[in-house]
C-alpha cells in the first residue's frame, strides 16, 4: 500500500494537481489508518487462541497472549508510518526520512527495549515485554517524525510560492 501511496503522491505531484496531491495523501493516511486499528482489533481478539496455534505449552501461551497485546498496540503506529513513508518518496524525498527512521529505531527503540527489558534503569526488568513497549515507542516516534515531515512537505508543495 505504500508503494501506491508513492506512486499516487508521484503523478500528483508530476501533473501539479494540488487537490489530487491532498486527496491522494489523505486517502492513504485514512485507508492506513483503517487497516491498522483493524488489524490491531483483530489481534486483541483472537490473542486468546492464537497462540494454541503453534504450542500447546501453557507458560508459552500465557506470555504470547500478553505479548500479543504489544503486537496490537504497533498496528496502527507501524501502518502509519510506512504510509507517510511512502508519501514521502512520492515527494522523492528519501534522506531526511532515513535519519528519522534511524532515529526512531536506533535511538529511541532499541535504547528503551534494552533498558525496559533487561537493566534496572527504569526499574525491575520486564523481560520481553519490555522490547515490546521499545519496539511500539520506536515505531510511534518514526509516525510522528514521518508525519510531521510529510506535513511540512505538502506545506511546501501547496504554498502559493511553489
Amino acid at each position: 500500500f505504500s508503494l501506491a501511496a508513492s506512486v499516487r503522491v508521484g503523478h500528483a505531484r508530476g501533473r501539479h494537481d494540488e487537490p489530487g496531491l491532498r486527496h491522494a495523501v489523505q486517502v492513504a493516511l485514512c485507508i492506513t489508518t483503517v487497516v491498522g486499528v483493524t488489524a490491531a482489533a483483530a489481534l486483541v481478539l483472537a490473542r486468546g487462541w492464537i497462540p494454541h496455534i503453534y504450542t500447546n505449552n501453557r507458560d508459552v501461551i500465557e506470555l504470547a497472549t500478553y505479548l500479543l497485546l504489544f503486537a496490537a498496540l504497533y498496528q496502527v503506529s507501524d501502518a502509519l508510518q510506512v504510509c507517510a513513508n511512502g508519501c514521502l518518496r512520492g515527494f522523492e524525498d528519501t534522506a531526511w526520512p532515513m535519519i528519522m527512521t534511524l532515529f526512531a529505531y536506533w535511538g529511541v527503540g532499541l535504547p528503551l527495549g534494552y533498558g525496559l527489558g533487561l537493566t534496572r534503569w527504569f526499574g525491575e526488568p520486564m523481560g520481553p515485554a519490555g522490547f515490546w513497549i521499545g519496539l511500539v515507542a520506536g515505531l510511534t516516534m518514526a509516525a510522528i517524525l514521518l508525519g510531521w515531515r510529510l506535513r511540512w512537505r505538502m506545506q511546501q508543495s501547496l504554498s502559493p510560492t511553489h
